[in-house]
């Protein structure tokens, strides 16, 4: 997810996805054929989605550019990396008495 593909400000604040991030690299849906244009949908934001992610661009500095969950070189994750931090985040979850268990990474 990049910052210019959110329009928190928006009456209906809303993400647009138009890519998916893969093992092989990134899938643009915008530059190809109309099968891969039906894949670019946007998604509406609840209000607490909207007040983290405003957060997260104030304290981050951003500008509108790079991605809303950079690594640590300011890039997208693999997905191997993805499912590490994701593991953690279950386990931390577990903890406080929320169980994501039943959600994985594909």
């Amino acid at each position: 997810m990049r910052w210019n593909h959110l329009w928190l400000e928006d009456e209906i604040p809303f993400f647009m996805v138009t890519h998916t991030v893969t093992s092989k690299g990134v899938q643009d849906y915008t530059k190809g054929n109309t099968a891969q244009l039906k894949h670019a949908r946007p998604i509406a934001l609840p209000g607490y989605v909207v007040s983290v992610l405003s957060q997260r661009k104030e304290a981050a500095g951003r500008k509108g550019q790079g991605f809303v969950f950079p690594n640590a070189k300011g890039g997208h994750f693999t997905t191997s990396n993805f499912r590490r931090s994701w593991n953690d985040a279950r386990s931390f979850d577990a903890q406080n008495g929320d169980d994501f268990a039943w959600i994985s990474p594909k």
